[in-house]
């Protein structure tokens, strides 16, 4: 099991504004193989904007996880599709994607 955290400030030159975006995830899974692991993934975006950072939107997407490792190397894909905007109700298809899809690779030199 996995927790993480992300934190993304933002300024912006142009008009003289604040933003902040915190993303938490959590995910878990299971090895099938030595080699290959399938899980769950879940993502919050949370969007902090104004004068007074005040959340204005909570994205959580949920979905699952593939990976694969080498012997000097790992994959991993994760498809997360939208559940719902917890702070306005609903899919937010505005400001948000309806689906994400990572890939993620390392390797070692």
């Amino acid at each position: 099991m996995t927790f993480n955290v992300t934190v993304e400030p933002e300024y912006s030159l142009v008009d003289n504004t604040y933003a902040l975006s915190i993303i938490p995830s959590m995910g878990s899974g299971y090895f099938l193989t030595s080699q290959f692991f399938v899980g769950l993934e879940a993502l919050d975006l949370n969007f902090y904007q104004g004068d007074n950072l005040a959340l204005s939107e909570s994205v959580v997407s949920l979905g699952p996880v593939f990976s694969y490792a080498g012997n000097n190397w790992w994959a991993t894909l994760t498809i997360l599709p939208q559940i719902t905007d917890l702070k306005k109700g609903g899919l937010n298809l505005t400001n948000s994607q309806r689906w994400q899809i990572r890939l993620a690779t390392s390797f070692i030199l």
